[in-house]
């Protein structure tokens, strides 16, 4: 689940780089080249921008800057990461599970975060986001990290996956939670996350959006208006971490739809949109296009 938010975070996070550029950031998301790498290739493609030819040893500067702005993205994919999976654990069927394989449903305070991400809606520019604010003063001084930011559930032990008791468990619930009474607060701690203590978090599919992104443009993660969802929903697509049956839609369908969310207009045949996706990359035939356009008529 968490390699699945991280993809979607990266993905996400390069839409709206894109997007500023004046690029379409579905292309981005439904890619299904790694997001990362794919960030990766927008920063290079912006150095080799200031010079075809860069090598970092001939300017110095510009390599400096593309490492500071590399650091950067990492920490602000993570907090979209953390702002999107602070929310899965509270607003879905989030379960817990033993060792021995029983599997209970907790309340949804223990996978509260100490900074309570799961209130936040992170705004692109992401600088521009009051409630990130000191997150970001810290790191651009150099105390804070996309560590820091997992290590501040509550009771969660993010790197293991497993309900915990730490350090700052008790002061940062009792914070956190806004239950304003410490004596109900160790009410709580006692009925509801010690006896869970090194249990699970696991996720079944009835606990699952059936649409992941619906559920992220329904928590602003997303933005609405580009229209992914409902592109998604016409085409059959899985878009949550569930299996699924029936045959996966291709990248070249998908781009049809996209580009022809009507059909095919009368008058273009069926070769002449094939030769525009293929130019495009995406490899079809006029036949299949045919078929598609067919297909959105029933």
């Amino acid at each position: 689940m968490t390699d699945y938010i991280r993809d979607w975070s990266y993905g996400i996070y390069l839409a709206y780089l894109v997007e500023e550029k004046g690029g379409d950031p579905l292309e981005v998301i439904m890619s299904e080249t790694d997001k990362n790498l794919l960030l990766i290739q927008h920063r290079g493609d912006e150095l080799r921008e200031i010079d075809p030819n860069f090598r970092p040893s001939k300017n110095e500067a510009a390599w400096m800057e593309h490492a500071r702005k590399n650091n950067e993205d990492n920490f602000f994919v993570t907090i979209l990461f953390h702002c999107i999976f602070a929310k899965l654990l509270m607003k879905t069927n989030t379960l817990l599970v033993s060792s021995s394989g029983e599997t209970i449903q907790p309340d949804d305070y223990v996978f509260v975060h100490e900074d309570r991400l799961d209130w936040v809606y992170p705004r692109w520019p992401l600088r521009s986001n009051t409630e990130l604010k000191t997150f970001i003063e810290y790191f651009d001084n150099g105390t804070f990290d996309g560590g820091d930011l997992a290590e501040r559930y509550c009771f969660l032990d993010f790197p293991m996956g497993v309900l915990a008791m730490k350090n700052n468990s008790r002061a940062g619930f009792n914070r956190s939670s806004h239950f304003s009474d410490d004596a109900f607060c160790e009410r709580y701690v006692a009925a509801h996350v010690s006896p869970f203590i090194s249990r699970a978090v696991v996720w079944n599919d009835a606990g699952l959006p059936d649409s992941f992104a619906e559920f992220l443009e329904n928590i602003g993660a997303i933005e609405e208006r580009w229209g992914l969802s409902a592109l998604l929903s016409k085409t059959g697509q899985s878009t949550g971490p569930k299996q699924r049956r029936g045959t996966k839609p291709t990248g070249a369908r998908l781009e049809f739809l996209r580009r022809y969310p009507n059909g095919k207009p009368e008058g273009l045949s069926g070769d002449a949109i094939a030769a525009e996706l293929t130019e495009a990359g995406f490899p079809i035939s006029g036949r299949m296009v045919n078929k598609y356009a067919e297909e959105l008529k029933n």
